[in-house]
């Protein structure tokens, strides 16, 4: 009996310890730094758990980024630009969504969240559509893993269907792929 107790708790204290929990609210969007990073009033920055998009500023990332661009260092940037467009079709300036802020930051020291439009996370409509990957820097494997099937599951339609930017850029996203997970 003692064993069997012992193998519960045990259990139960990996699945505690290998989730994160998030906190729920819902604020106004002031600002769209990019097509992964969000201000919202009396809360701050926050990026997309679970995910990574592609910079349209010229920062560190965008620069590991390049080498899987062909050695063409705008097609990152222009990558850039078509998934904040598709991001800002679904986020407006002044409308209140709901967050889910998880207890983790990324390496930008952003807060990480799921943002709800409707009732399906910005976070899978990215990746869905071929405007996002899965990253393991944004806390992929630390999401509750129905979420993080649901990331997944996300890409496999995507990439098999070619939408977003699977479409124009496969080998670039391909690479990228590889790179976030």
């Amino acid at each position: 009996m003692k064993k069997i107790i012992l193998l519960i708790s045990t259990l139960f204290a990996f699945t505690a310890c290998s989730t994160s929990e998030s906190t729920s609210y819902r604020n106004e969007l002031v600002g769209i730094v990019n097509a992964d990073t969000f201000i919202f009033s009396g809360s701050g920055t926050q990026g997309l758990v679970g995910i990574e998009s592609f910079e349209t500023l010229p920062v560190q990332k965008r620069l590991d980024q390049s080498r899987c661009s062909r050695g063409n260092e705008f097609i990152i940037r222009d990558m850039g630009f078509a998934a904040q467009y598709f991001a800002e079709t679904y986020m407006h300036y002044g409308n209140s969504y709901d967050v889910s802020l998880y207890p983790m930051n990324d390496y930008y020291g952003r807060e990480l969240a799921a943002v709800y439009v409707d009732d399906r996370t910005l976070n899978l409509l990215m990746v869905e559509n071929g405007y996002a990957l899965p990253s393991l820097d944004t806390g992929l494997n630390r999401i509750e893993p129905a979420f993080r099937d649901d990331i997944m599951h996300a890409l496999y339609i995507a990439k098999s269907q070619g939408r977003g930017l699977w479409y124009d850029y496969y080998n670039e996203m391909q690479c990228l792929e590889n790179m976030f997970l």
